[in-house]
């Protein structure tokens, strides 16, 4: 379980850091980011992410994190959502498409399996989208025509069917 000791608590070095805004009415903090890289974090992601309604970015990038994404993360406004480099399984979740403050998603490097969900294309922000190194098969669906806003789009060593789409 991922344990958070203070709001105040910036830690010094990049890797490894949580960012507070304390300009909220009345000298309140809320946690803005939570950058915990390379800490060696192993359990499942926390449910409990969705408490932390200010928080724009999430980055726990290269740990020993297992299961799927929480289905309570659907409810955040995430801007940034790095989980790469762990040991995720299942499908990719479809309510993720329901993050629509997403720019950047990053979930490469895992074992994700299955298709790659339409609702993805629901993620008019998102401007990064990594899902290379996992074990997605299938086409690449049509919604992803829906993100005009992507600048970079990385799909390599997954096992996708079919031709590349126009859109890309």
């Amino acid at each position: 379980m991922l344990l958070i000791a203070s709001c105040s608590e910036v830690l010094a070095d990049s890797d490894n850091e949580v960012v507070c805004n304390c300009s909220f009415p009345g000298g309140t903090c809320h946690v803005v980011a939570i950058y915990l890289k390379r800490q060696d974090l192993d359990g499942t992601l926390p449910k409990a992410i969705e408490k932390l309604p200010h928080l724009k970015h999430l980055d726990l990038w290269a740990n020993y994190l297992s299961g799927n994404i929480p289905s309570e993360w659907a409810n955040t406004k995430l801007e940034l959502l790095s989980i790469g480099v762990n040991n995720l399984t299942g499908k990719i979740p479809s309510y993720l498409g329901n993050i629509t403050t997403l720019r950047s998603l990053n979930i490469q490097n895992n074992m994700f399996s299955g298709t790659v969900p339409p609702e993805l294309g629901g993620l008019v922000n998102l401007e990064n989208l990594t899902l290379s190194a996992n074990n997605v098969t299938g086409e690449l669906p049509q919604a992803l025509t829906k993100l005009t806003g992507l600048k970079e789009l990385r799909l390599s060593s997954n096992n996708f069917t079919g031709r590349i789409p126009d859109f890309i």
